[in-house]
């Protein structure tokens, strides 16, 4: 297909095509909705070399559906920094305050008893993950030197035992 067979396809079928988007929403790792309808275009755009007249609906259930679904899409980049936007209350609320210093409390107390009671292999990824910011697995795999797996491990085990010694108080 051209550019101009694609944008006459939008044009005629674009509420078949929000239909479509929209029976594959569900899949969506994130919490906010965005119009997905440019992203898909942009990808059928890049495509259309690939695609025929008969399959182009097929394609573009195929296209939402892995837009919804992956990590780094931008649809789900995109729903994650709106979902991260902070919105700033006019009044500061005691309760909410109240809330945040003792989540904080919960969390230093298990960070404390994580150490106390950690081997010194658990000792040295908690210095260089908590005290050296060392979080990202590429990060993790460079410092240890370690396998990509190895580093997922690290970071499972010491979130579970951290959630763990939380659960206790």
């Amino acid at each position: 297909m051209t550019k101009e067979e694609i944008d006459i396809f939008f044009t005629e079928n674009i509420t078949q095509i929000q239909s479509v988007i929209e029976s594959n929403a569900f899949k969506s790792i994130t919490a906010n909705d965005t119009n997905m309808l440019s992203d898909i275009y942009t990808i059928c755009i890049r495509k259309a070399k690939k695609l025929h007249q008969s399959n182009i609906l097929g394609f573009i259930a195929l296209a939402a559906s892995n837009q919804y679904r992956w990590v780094n899409s931008n649809y789900n980049i995109v729903n994650k920094c709106i979902s991260n936007d902070l919105t700033i209350p006019d009044t500061k609320d005691d309760q909410q305050e109240s809330n945040h210093d003792v989540l904080l409390q919960r969390l230093e107390y298990a960070l404390n008893k994580y150490y106390a009671n950690a081997e010194p292999h658990e000792k040295r990824f908690f210095d260089a993950y908590v005290n050296k910011n060392v979080r990202s697995i590429r990060d993790i795999v460079k410092h240890f030197n370690v396998t990509h797996r190895g580093a997922q491990t690290l970071i499972k085990d010491f979130k579970q035992k951290v959630k763990q010694y939380e659960r206790e108080i």
